[in-house]
């Protein structure tokens, strides 16, 4: 599978593909169809409320929509998503309305009304920001912001922040390096044995805040990003990926089905490939290795109706394929 990749990409040209950072890569949601984590380390994420939707590239199923009430995504503690200085996280967003006076898009650990571990948000008035905290309180005193330029558009944007040291946050904003602000007194920074969490803020500030918006592609680093990797970002191909073509001689049917579900891998290597079932939030109903090139899932068994996301895994759990599946 890896020798065939290779060569497809020197085949078809996929550059901005290739040169995706992948070192130091702790989690990586794509939301394409589903929450969970294709890093290959299972940091998959739960669901509460929030919708797929369109990306920024008007591809379906491609993001996730927030309502700004109680919309949010949580991501169970691992304290591999708790890394020690210096670390990065990527992302990209688009906000409905700048109403509450602070929002998170993602945080690493969510106590309530605790400065705890790393987030990133914005204000009210549009200013991103790069926060820790020393999981004291929630007084100014124990966080450090870096607060940069204002987004006050409806449009995608996209952020990086770099976690260099204590005081040091490099914030790029739509690819450029915003010099900000620092306010804040923490002198440390601590995490707790806490979820992490995307699109809600519970330790963060003074009140509880839900981001009314869009969220993509969210990437999380335990190294600090270099020019090249911060390049390979800004230029991420938004078409097509190698995993995808690849995917393309795999057949599955019938769709919609009542009792089973049939996979053709056809040309592909699935050894140590695995499949997923999940639902419509997210959560796993399904999970098995394929041992054969022709597996068949029986969904009467399962006793399962409605809509469902098959994906198909590679052995390093990079998503191979993905398709809506109807059960009637």
């Amino acid at each position: 599978m890896k020798k065939n990749l290779t060569l497809l990409l020197c085949l078809i040209g996929l550059s901005a593909f290739s040169q995706m950072p992948s070192a130091g890569l702790v989690s990586y949601y794509p939301f394409t169809t589903n929450a969970l984590d294709q890093s290959g380390n299972n940091h998959d994420g739960n669901v509460f409320g929030a919708s797929l939707s369109s990306d920024r590239y008007s591809r379906p199923n491609r993001a996730y929509s927030f309502n700004g009430i109680n919309n949010h995504i949580t991501i169970p503690y691992d304290s591999a998503l708790k890394p020690n200085f210096p670390f990065s996280l990527s992302l990209w967003f688009k906000v409905n309305s700048f109403s509450a006076p602070s929002v998170v898009l993602y945080a690493s650990d969510e106590k309530p009304g605790t400065y705890s571990g790393f987030w990133v948000g914005y204000h009210s008035s549009g200013a991103v920001t790069a926060a820790y905290g020393d999981g004291l309180n929630n007084n100014p005193g124990n966080r450090l912001t870096k607060v940069s330029s204002t987004i006050i558009d409806t449009s995608w944007h996209h952020v990086v922040a770099v976690f260099n040291n204590l005081n040091d946050i490099d914030v790029y904003i739509d690819c450029q390096l915003d010099n900000g602000t620092y306010n804040g007194g923490a002198d440390t920074m601590t995490s707790g044995n806490y979820n992490s969490a995307i699109g809600r803020s519970i330790g963060h500030s003074t009140v509880t805040s839900y981001h009314d918006g869009l969220i993509d592609d969210i990437r999380l680093y335990n190294i600090a990003l270099d020019s090249s990797d911060l390049n390979a970002l800004c230029t991420e191909d938004p078409y097509v990926s190698a995993q995808e073509y690849l995917s393309q001689g795999i057949r599955i049917y019938p769709n919609p089905t009542e009792s089973v579900l049939n996979i053709d891998m056809g040309g592909t290597d699935y050894t140590n490939c695995s499949l997923r079932l999940t639902d419509a939030l997210g959560r796993i109903i399904y999970k098995n290795t394929i041992e054969s090139s022709r597996p068949v899932l029986s969904i009467q068994e399962l006793g399962l109706k409605g809509v469902y996301i098959l994906s198909i895994h590679n052995p390093d759990q990079s998503l191979l394929k993905t398709e809506r599946i109807l059960v009637q």
